[in-house]
């Protein structure tokens, strides 16, 4: 449900994630996104809310999450 375009072609972050992204925001080296998935790469939890680390080609849930409901912006 993620992908970066080098000016070529697509390519995948990582595994991705396992539903839709409704917002995503880029601060100091990270991709920060929300939405409806629950996982974000290879972490087993990433509920709705996690960041790829650019730097490290890698996905990170972003604390516990958000619990009840979507993120949307």
């Amino acid at each position: 449900y993620i992908a970066r375009w080098d000016g070529n072609k697509w390519h995948a972050l990582g595994k991705g994630l396992n539903n839709l992204v409704r917002a995503i925001a880029v601060s100091n080296n990270k991709v920060f996104v929300g939405g409806d998935f629950t996982f974000a790469g290879n972490n087993s939890f990433a509920n709705r809310i996690a960041y790829w680390d650019i730097s490290k080609n890698k996905w990170n849930a972003l604390g516990t999450g958000i619990s009840n409901n979507q993120v949307w912006a």
